[in-house]
């Protein structure tokens, strides 16, 4: 006896030979079309289901209609679905980012999925907790807190006021 007798215990004729893994395979999934896409320069966010018009005018510095997609980037496709009382948010890769979420508050929520997306997709790079925003008048803002909420809330109470 060799010393894989014991390991290949499969006689010809035995049922793995009818054995097939497209039998078994779970059903494709179908992912709504792309309707926007958000990017950072090392990643791309699709954005795919029922985006509201408002988050897509309030992030359109960093939302790109279709196109071509460069494969360099890390690209993840994120579905909003709506559902009753707002919209529910599915990675899908990493699953759901939020219970429901109204309108407005789904644009901090993807800009800040968007950056954790980019951070992890480029690790040369030092990743600084700050946001930075240009003003309707010219001039640009860069704001540093610690808390991560309240920097998301003011950004989003600025580009709601006409910055970019």
């Amino acid at each position: 006896m060799g010393e894989f007798d014991d390991v290949l215990a499969m006689e010809p004729g035995d049922e793995w030979d009818d054995y097939s893994g497209g039998d078994h395979a779970p059903p494709p999934i179908e992912l709504p079309p792309i309707v926007g896409e958000l990017r950072v320069p090392s990643a791309t966010l699709h954005l795919r289901g029922a985006v509201p018009s408002e988050v897509l005018d309030a992030l359109d510095a960093l939302t790109v209609r279709p196109a071509a997609v460069s494969p360099e980037l890390a690209a993840l496709s994120v579905v909003v679905e709506a559902v009753d009382g707002g919209h529910r948010v599915v990675d899908t890769e990493r699953g759901e980012l939020s219970g429901r979420a109204s309108g407005e508050a789904l644009i901090p929520l993807l800009a800040d999925h968007l950056l954790s997306v980019g951070e992890q997709a480029d690790h040369r790079q030092l990743h600084l907790r700050a946001a930075a925003v240009a003003l309707a008048d010219g001039r640009g803002v860069l704001i540093v807190d610690d808390d991560e909420s309240a920097r998301h809330q003011l950004v989003a109470d600025l580009v709601r006021g006409g910055a970019r």
